[in-house]
């Protein structure tokens, strides 16, 4: 369960069901899709937990930039 709550997803992300408080497990028939799950401990892309060790890609918020690890030794 990748997103660490009830819902229950096949490896392409698909929702199988959900785990209820008394164990019972349901399908509801409206469940949004929530992303590929990908592997345990990768954030990636936004709904990909993805690959241990890698940070992923993610979107500059507004008005801010990537700092170069080599100009932070430099300072």
């Amino acid at each position: 369960m990748p997103w660490d709550d009830e819902d229950v997803v096949d490896t392409n992300g698909k929702y199988l069901g959900t785990i209820t408080e008394d164990n019972r497990f349901y399908r509801f028939s409206i469940r949004p899709y929530r992303g590929y799950p990908g592997y345990p401990g990768y954030p990636g892309y936004p709904g990909y937990p993805g690959y241990p060790g890698f940070a992923g890609y993610s979107h500059l918020p507004p008005t801010a930039e990537d700092i170069e690890i080599k100009i932070l030794e430099m300072a």
